[in-house]
């Protein structure tokens, strides 16, 4: 399955991969829900009758038919700007390496993040519309920071 690299290499990239889901799927539904109400998701997930509550919620962030969702979008890019990109103001750049050539990341990027950008407005739309009987609150406080759009200048927008 690790199409001829090094299983050393391997299992870092895996790690690494495996890190940046954890840190940045966290990271997004806080800025979605907010920390109290994403607290209270994690804790109705562990309970089946309460878990139904948020079943709407979870098939339509996560597309199962199509699959896709803004959150796997913000992980991808989250992760390639981690792992493989540093921005200097005009372009994404890496590190040359000996018989490599680095090859420009920044459209696909840009593209993905407004894709996420595009589902995670689409999302927050349903979400006004369809409430979810919660305890908490929902916090909005972060809802630009999901749905800030990135041109080709690197400017948000």
């Amino acid at each position: 399955p690790n199409n001829g690299v090094s299983a050393d290499i391997y299992s870092t990239d895996i790690q690494e991969l495996e890190r940046a889901i954890s840190l940045y799927e966290r990271e997004y539904m806080i800025y979605l829900l907010g920390s109290e109400l994403y607290s209270e998701y994690l804790s109705d997930m562990a309970d089946a009758e309460k878990a139904l509550k948020w079943a709407d919620f979870n098939t339509k962030i996560n597309d199962s038919t199509l699959k896709v969702s803004p959150i796997a979008n913000y992980i991808y890019c989250k992760y390639v700007e981690d792992n493989s990109m540093q921005y200097n103001g005009k372009v994404f750049t890496s590190e040359k390496k000996e018989n490599q050539d680095v090859i420009g990341m920044e459209k696909k990027l840009i593209r993905e993040w407004n894709k996420g950008v595009e589902m995670t407005s689409n999302f927050i739309d349903w979400l006004v519309l369809n409430p979810i009987e919660t305890t908490a609150e929902i916090d909005t406080s972060y809802w630009d920071t999901l749905t800030d759009y990135k041109n080709y200048f690197g400017v948000w927008c």
